[in-house]
C-alpha cells in the first residue's frame, strides 16, 4: 500500500471497522454529555472533525495493542500495521496536526516502507512554524503528546532524515 498516495487521495472512505470505531467514540462522547448536562451535545464543525480523527487514532491504538499481544504470522502483522497506518492517515486528512505524520512514519518503519523518509520530511515541513491552537492542544492532550514529546519527535525525525535546509 502506498501511504503517500493515500495522504494525497481525496476523497476517501472509512472501512466498516473504522466507521464502527468512530461511531462508538462519538456515541460515548454524546452519552457523557447527556449524563453531565441532560442535553444533546452540539459541537462546532472543527471540534467534530477532531472527534472523528480521535476516533480513528484510538482505533489505531486498539489495533496496536492487538499487534503487541499477538504473535501472529509476519504477513498478518504487516496487514495489522497497514490498518493502523491507514487509520492514522485518514485521521491526519480529517484533522491535520503534524505529530500524526511522525506517528505514521514510525509505523511505516515497522514494515520497512520505502516512503518512510518522505513522511518524516513532511512532518518536519509541517511542524516548521506550526503553532498549535487551543483546539490542537486539546487534541495533543487526548493522544498523550505534550510539547516535550513533540520536540523529541522533531529531533528524532531530524536524526532519521537530516535537518531541512531553508532556501
Amino acid at each position: 500500500m502506498n501511504f503517500v498516495d493515500l495522504l494525497n487521495a481525496n476523497p476517501f472512505e472509512f472501512t466498516e471497522e473504522e466507521q464502527k470505531s468512530v461511531n462508538e467514540y462519538l456515541e460515548k462522547l454524546g452519552r457523557i454529555a447527556r449524563e453531565e448536562t441532560g442535553q444533546e451535545m452540539l459541537v462546532h464543525p472543527e471540534v467534530r472533525k477532531q472527534m472523528i480523527a480521535l476516533g480513528l487514532v484510538f482505533y489505531g491504538d486498539e489495533l496496536l495493542l492487538e499487534l503487541q499481544r499477538n504473535v501472529a504470522a509476519q504477513r498478518d502483522r504487516i496487514n495489522l500495521v497497514n490498518k493502523i497506518i491507514t487509520a492514522n492517515v485518514k485521521a491526519y486528512k480529517i484533522y491535520s496536526i503534524p505529530i500524526l505524520l511522525f506517528q505514521i512514519a514510525g509505523l511505516m518503519e515497522l514494515i520497512n516502507d520505502k516512503n518512510t523518509a518522505a513522511i518524516y520530511r513532511q512532518f518536519l515541513n509541517c511542524q516548521r512554524g506550526y503553532i498549535p491552537s487551543e483546539l490542537d492542544m486539546l487534541f495533543l492532550n487526548q493522544i498523550g503528546a505534550d510539547v516535550a514529546e513533540v520536540n523529541e519527535a522533531i529531533k528524532t525525525a531530524q536524526q532519521k532524515v537530516g535537518p531541512l535546509i531553508n532556501y
